[in-house]
């Protein structure tokens, strides 16, 4: 059942909300075709639970839950869903995690920025809604529990729904993620998405659900992945379901037409009076944006950095940098090889977790080195520091390594481009707001001061350039991204942030893989001068 955009929203049912005359198409919308029968139950799934769903919310729950005719794997893997605040966009997540419980027997991860109220109010809801029905009831396979700021649903059909605040760690024992849906999506950490990489790898067909008022750049600092989605919604995209209700500028912002337009559920939720009341304060230019940004959906967005600045202050990065007594380290090192696309360089990063929870990083730089002696220096660490892993980017010319490393007992993790650009991000985020540390080492310093974004759709990732020091810089973001990914926070010895040695006993390696990295070390030594690992300022 393929239903044309005009079908998405059907008329306003005037019995159900008689006061209802809010706009219910969004003012932007990319939606593509598919079966809407998932959608359609959903719809009869919020009359079984006596919950009222307006034009726009069914609208929106259907294109959300649209799936391919050919394969039946979601037509929107991804779906961003813009309304200003205090419209009913939190029903459709609670019907859609409903109807993923219930119905798909999913995994869902439902993430916030602040768990008291929004989370634990979330939480309530959606359990009230299942104790309301008692064939409903009857499924859970225990109680709902709701303690230390996350809230667990369980079922016996296996599902499970766990809804927290974001963090690195907010996935921790989930193997598998259907769902992941990230509401205030203004405020949205790159660390805290990429860590559910790999769990939503494990699923046969994930989503992920962004919703939000519109990012206000003045006071949202990270608004930027939202905005990067925004962007490709509104290039219409492939695979995303982009719906934005918003009031174009051109329409005056006091008066009630445009409030209608802006807010779907406008003379049910939002009224005329309550409009005024914010509006009355809203004397100065920056409660005028801000007004515009919450209740009209005018955001302020941030913009594609111009190329030529560096996308990472100096006046942001120099203050990162470790001066005084070295830092205390949890976990273990992660390493990450670059490499130039002229072949002439190759840069080595580590990248290590503090106990202050920021990420410090080094690097190392290797000139005219061949892929053997490459090798034997990667194996040097890999004996010294047993690391977490050892990250490459599959398009690098440092890919080449990945079958030596390989024959040498060592299997590289290879992140695709996609995970590139998160890794990216998740730099850029962390860089922004002090979340990292450095020594100071010059080359790095200078691959900063050169970062440049390649812009993809929605994402990037950074320039490369024929001559110039970006090698570092991905090195660099590499290691952070591996910390990110794989760092256990167990408690590590303390290192010296400008060598990176450390008196911790490196457990010895399985036999068969210290017999592997052996034999491809001496085949190595035959061939090439001695590289002394350790000299690494890391």
């Amino acid at each position: 059942m393929s239903s044309p955009v005009c079908d998405l929203f059907p008329p306003i049912d005037c019995e159900q909300f008689p006061t209802l005359t809010g706009r219910q198409e969004p003012h932007h919308l990319s939606v593509f075709d598919g079966d809407d029968a998932h959608g359609l139950r959903a719809i009869e799934l919020a009359q079984r639970v006596t919950q009222p769903i307006m034009s726009w919310q069914q609208g929106c729950l259907k294109g959300i839950l649209r799936t391919d005719l050919d394969t039946g794997m979601w037509t929107h893997p991804d779906a961003v869903l813009l309304v200003p605040r205090q419209n009913g966009k939190s029903e459709i997540l609670l019907l859609r995690c409903l109807y993923g419980l219930f119905y798909l027997g999913e995994k869902i991860l439902y993430s916030v920025a602040r768990w008291d109220p929004s989370g634990k109010d979330l939480h309530d809801r959606l359990v009230a809604m299942i104790n309301a029905v008692p064939s409903l009831k009857r499924r859970l396979a225990k109680q709902p529990t709701c303690s230390q700021g996350r809230g667990i649903i369980t079922l016996k059909n296996g599902a499970e729904m766990r809804t927290t605040t974001r963090s690195t760690d907010m996935v921790r024992g989930m193997t598998k993620l259907d769902l992941l849906i990230c509401d205030e999506a203004y405020n949205l950490d790159q660390a805290a998405v990429s860590s559910t990489t790999y769990a939503q790898m494990a699923a046969d067909n994930p989503q992920t659900i962004y919703t939000s008022s519109a990012v206000n750049a003045n006071e949202h600092s990270k608004g930027h992945i939202l905005a990067g989605l925004r962007r490709q919604g509104l290039a219409l995209a492939e695979g995303i379901f982009f719906a934005e209700y918003m009031a174009p500028p051109e329409m005056a912002f006091n008066e009630l037409a445009t409030w209608e337009y802006a807010n779907p559920s406008f003379g049910v939720i939002a009224t005329e009076a309550k409009m005024r009341k914010p509006l009355r304060t809203a004397t100065t230019e920056a409660g005028r944006v801000a007004f515009g940004a919450e209740a009209l959906g005018r955001g302020v967005w941030p913009a594609d950095e111009s190329e030529g600045a560096s996308a990472i202050p100096a006046e942001r990065w120099e203050p990162m940098k470790v001066t005084g007594q070295p830092p205390t380290f949890v976990g273990s090192r992660v390493v990450a090889v670059s490499r130039t696309p002229d072949r002439s360089r190759w840069a080595i990063g580590a990248g290590r977790r503090r106990s202050d929870g920021r990420v410090h990083l080094e690097i190392k730089t290797v000139v005219k080195a061949t892929n053997e002696q490459m090798v034997h220096e990667i194996v040097q660490l890999v004996l010294a520091w047993d690391p977490l892993a050892v990250v490459i980017d599959t398009k690098s010319t440092a890919a080449v390594l990945k079958p030596l490393l390989i024959a040498a007992g060592i299997e590289p993790e290879m992140l695709t481009t996609p995970q590139v650009a998160t890794a990216c991000g998740g730099f850029l985020d962390a860089a922004l707001a002090g979340e990292l540390s450095h020594s100071g080492q010059e080359d790095l310093d200078e691959a900063v001061a050169a970062a440049a974004k390649h812009q993809l759709k929605g994402d990037f990732v950074w320039e490369k350039p024929v001559e110039g020091s970006v090698a570092e810089l991905e090195a660099a973001t590499l290691a952070h991204w591996g910390v990110l990914t794989f760092g256990p926070l167990e408690v590590g010895p303390t290192a010296s942030p400008s060598t990176g040695r450390t008196t911790k006993t490196v457990e010895p390696e399985p036999a068969s893989d210290r017999t592997a990295r052996r034999r491809s070390e001496d085949r190595a030594l035959d061939q090439i001068d001695h590289f002394d690992a350790m000299t690494a300022a890391f």
